[in-house]
């Protein structure tokens, strides 16, 4: 009888740990913040790497673009100033904005500004890290909304506003000028959004 509990504590204590192995092994966070249960992959570390080599091209290459068209434009233009590409539908108008992309938020200040875009960098980065290898789209739009983040950050630690130029309108209707770092958050946010529901319909498939 003595020797009878030390055992069943002994095979609980097993159990407890086999139980927490399975758990760890089926438990994997979402790139959205949601919990799923399916099994977690291990992901080769000649993937992992490749991930972060397809980065550093797009981030690069979009980063130069929105820099050096920037500074074109500030140096070319005066504020206000306007110039016809295709005439009564695109111009490229510069534009000096205090807010978030596309002119919103104009009334927050600049700390506010540029605290949240470092902590939108920071999540980002934690969130390629956790993407897995098979969310194609989501590794290219992740990268582009990076890199446009990061252009405009640099904008407003520098001068203290983001210079948009591309305008786009029909009439009398304008679209917010905006620039090629909000273009490629927005190409890179829509890469996302097709990632997520492709992933989910795949997901509730099976």
């Amino acid at each position: 009888m003595k020797c009878s509990q030390p055992r069943q504590i002994f095979g609980a204590m097993k159990f407890n740990i086999a139980w927490q192995k399975y758990l760890k092994s089926w438990y994997n966070f979402n790139f959205l913040g949601s919990f799923h249960l399916y099994k977690a992959k291990k992901v080769p570390m000649r993937s992992k790497l490749d991930k972060w080599i397809y980065l550093v091209p797009t981030f690069i290459t979009v980063l130069i673009i929105d820099l050096g068209t920037k500074f074109w434009v500030s140096k070319s233009f005066r504020l206000g100033d306007s110039r016809p590409i295709l005439e009564g539908f695109f111009h490229l108008t510069l534009v000096h904005n205090k807010g978030a992309a596309f002119g919103m938020g104009n009334t927050m200040s600049k700390p506010f500004f540029v605290t949240v875009s470092f902590a939108a960098l920071a999540y980002l980065v934690f969130l390629y890290y956790k993407l897995d290898d098979d969310h194609k789209y989501s590794i290219w739009g992740v990268g582009l909304i990076m890199a446009g983040a990061l252009g405009n950050l640099i904008d407003r630690i520098r001068l203290g506003y983001v210079v948009d130029f591309l305008d786009v309108f029909i009439k009398q209707y304008h679209w917010p000028a905006f620039n090629v770092a909000d273009a490629a958050i927005t190409v890179g946010a829509v890469l996302f959004g097709i990632d997520l529901i492709w992933k989910n319909k795949e997901h509730a498939k099976s």
